[in-house]
């Protein structure tokens, strides 16, 4: 069980800069939104993958319990979260990134139908280690996500409110 982001081979993740943000709720469970769209690229065995978190995309970061912070510090943890919480809320692509207008513009997420959950706790991995987290603090993390991801992994509450992007980007939406 906590093995399993080695089986899916990943490597050469990286992510585009600068990952620009805003805190939206400064309170637990925060929530963030990202002010520029943010590529993530990486090889596995599916071959070269590339997904793009559009802009105004909102979610509460590594989700991290403020008595866990020493464990998995959760300003490193968030470049990986957002991608992350994007795959969650299409279960990989099963359903769509509901309220987002700009998806048009990014492509949906690519359709992954042998262990979603896994695929993208492993990505989690990967990319806590590609913004520079510690080894053993991305395995702690992921550990807590194996443990812990079911039911938000399961969860179809985590879906934005549609007004919130068309208050941030207005008539900038691609058609």
């Amino acid at each position: 069980m906590f093995d399993g982001y080695k089986r899916f081979n990943i490597q050469n993740a990286t992510f585009t800069l600068p990952f620009s943000l805003s805190l939206i709720r400064p309170y637990w469970p925060h929530l963030w939104r990202l002010l520029v769209p943010v590529s993530y690229e990486w090889d596995w065995d599916l071959g070269h993958q590339r997904l793009t978190v559009p802009l105004a995309y909102e979610c509460d970061g590594a989700s991290i319990p403020f008595v866990f912070y020493n464990v998995v510090d959760p300003i490193t943890a968030i470049i990986g979260a957002f991608l992350h919480d994007m795959l969650y809320e299409t279960q990989c692509g099963v359903r769509p990134l509901a309220g987002n207008p700009l998806l048009a513009a990014y492509g949906d997420p690519v359709l992954w139908t042998d262990d979603g959950r896994g695929r993208a706790d492993a990505l989690l991995f990967n990319f806590w280690l590609a913004s520079g987290m510690s080894h053993a603090m991305a395995m702690k993390g992921y550990i807590g996500v194996r443990i812990g991801g079911e039911k938000p992994w399961e969860d179809e509450e985590m879906v934005p409110i549609p007004v919130k992007y068309e208050a941030l980007v207005g008539d900038r939406v691609p058609s």
